[in-house]
């Protein structure tokens, strides 16, 4: 998965280290409110390769397949 390099690129000191990667999720944003609820640090990513129900802005649904767009919620 070439999502689990990306925290060796990122300049960041805290942003973006700390990572929970998938293969495929319904929804970055669901998992990370999961993981937030569980105790995830600050900054804290989760990326994912396919999403198959994500939400975009003013509701609209957002999907992508594996290899074509960056899943992310931070």
């Amino acid at each position: 998965m070439i999502l689990d390099t990306l925290g060796d690129h990122l300049r960041t000191r805290r942003l973006g280290h700390v990572a929970q990667g998938f293969a495929t999720l319904g929804s970055t944003m669901d998992a990370a409110a999961t993981w937030v609820a569980d105790g995830a640090p600050h900054g804290a990513r989760v990326t994912a390769e396919a999403q198959t129900a994500g939400r975009g802005r003013h509701g609209r649904g957002w999907h992508g397949t594996p290899g074509a767009n960056l899943h992310l919620t931070l």
